[in-house]
């Protein structure tokens, strides 16, 4: 069955046989993109992720549309993420670029707020990551770092909490 290419309909085998390919695709791109769970996906990451399940997502859905140029627009984005990513690892103006440094957002225990305007995160949302952390008082951090992944990093003070010397 040439399930590859446009036509007027589709017989339901053809439907299926679509989807598995779509799906076997996908799982090879999502293996070859690497281990990262949806919270840790870089910009680039979840843009070509975006990218990828729209282009395959228009042949599943509508009979006049075939396989074979999705397929191969797929694989162009993904050898072009992969370069990214390569290219990456040997240019620091890339690497800067693509995984900024972590952002400091408080430093013993004084929040930083133009770093927190910088990373567009509020008040509220700091203190809540905070407390996720077990830590009740900012006063109590002596550093907090906003990371390139979207997570906020927090090294606790070290000093007792009357801070007697």
């Amino acid at each position: 069955m040439d399930f590859w290419l446009a036509h007027d309909t589709l017989a339901l085998s053809q439907w299926c046989l679509r989807g598995v390919g779509a799906y076997i695709f996908l799982m090879i791109a999502a293996k070859l993109m690497g281990r990262r769970s949806i919270a840790q996906l870089r910009f680039a990451d979840f843009i070509i992720a975006m990218m990828l399940t729209d282009i395959i997502a228009q042949p599943l859905g509508v009979a006049e549309v075939g396989m074979g140029g999705s397929l191969i627009t797929s694989v162009v984005l993904l050898l072009l993420y992969l370069l990214t990513n390569w290219l990456t690892l040997k240019s620091k103006i890339l690497q800067h670029f693509f995984d900024p440094p972590p952002l400091l957002l408080v430093q013993d225990g004084r929040i930083l707020e133009d770093h927190l305007a910088q990373a567009k995160i509020t008040y509220a949302y700091l203190y809540s990551e905070v407390r996720k952390k077990g830590i009740q008082e900012i006063q109590k951090i002596s550093l907090a770092y906003w990371e390139a992944d979207g997570t906020i990093s927090v090294i606790e003070s070290s000093l007792p909490d009357d801070k007697a010397t």
